[in-house]
């Protein structure tokens, strides 16, 4: 289900971005500088979303707080183009609302699963039921070799380097 999520959040805004960047470029002049301004704030959503969707793919320890970010600036950037924006729309009259609830029931549904992943589990996957997972408190993490070596040096231990004296 993460990764449905992740391309989601690929394809979402990005192509929000995609499709009000092409028809507005040209114009932009014309518009205005708070249209500049929207165009780089919904640009700054879809870089935001790509990176949660990243971080959701190759299960990174960030990906829920990006995501959770990416779904909330997400829906404030869409219900803001539905309703304030300057830039090019083409949304049929009195269809705003519609659009809007859409959005934001959609947008809810993953921040509902993403606080059960979280709740569930260590946060990089939902709990499986019979599935053991360690913690750090209960499992000390095994160091890596050039992690040990730098160790015994730090302390002068066995193979390390000497104190001077």
């Amino acid at each position: 289900m993460r990764r449905v999520l992740a391309i989601v959040l690929a394809l979402w805004q990005p192509l929000a971005f995609a499709s009000i960047a092409g028809p507005s470029w040209s114009s932009l002049g014309f518009r205005g500088a708070l249209a500049a301004l929207e165009l780089l704030v919904a640009a700054c959503v879809a870089a935001l979303s790509m990176a949660a969707a990243w971080a959701l793919w190759t299960d990174a320890p960030a990906a829920v707080p990006l995501a959770r970010a990416a779904l909330l600036s997400g829906v404030a950037r869409s219900v803001h183009a539905l309703h304030w924006s300057r830039l090019p729309s083409d949304v049929p009259p009195g269809s705003a609302p519609v659009y809007a609830a859409i959005i934001v029931g959609h947008a809810a549904f993953w921040l509902w699963y993403l606080s059960r992943t979280v709740a569930e589990g260590d946060g990089a996957r939902p709990a499986v039921p019979g599935e053991e997972r360690g913690s750090a408190a209960t499992e000390p993490r095994e160091r890596s070799a050039p992690a040990k070596r730098r160790a015994r040096e730090r302390v002068g231990g066995a193979g390390g380097v000497k104190p001077p004296g």
